[in-house]
């Protein structure tokens, strides 16, 4: 299953999410975002062995507006 989430910060949610998703049976491997803010989303994820990606990282559209 992937889950899908408009933005990851911390990734507290997508945890929650996750771990709400296992306990019904759904084998979860990776997260999608539009942006990562780079907060430690990624990091959060880690051990649930659950890995994110992104469309963008907030250091890429900082780059683009300079």
């Amino acid at each position: 299953m992937l889950l899908v989430e408009d933005v990851a910060t911390t990734g507290g949610s997508m945890v929650k999410a996750i771990k709400i998703l296992r306990e019904q049976g759904a084998v979860v491997e990776r997260a999608i975002v539009v942006v990562d803010r780079q907060e430690g989303g990624a990091q959060n994820l880690e051990p649930l062995n659950v890995r994110l990606e992104s469309l963008v990282k907030a250091s890429e559209l900082l780059e683009i507006n300079q």
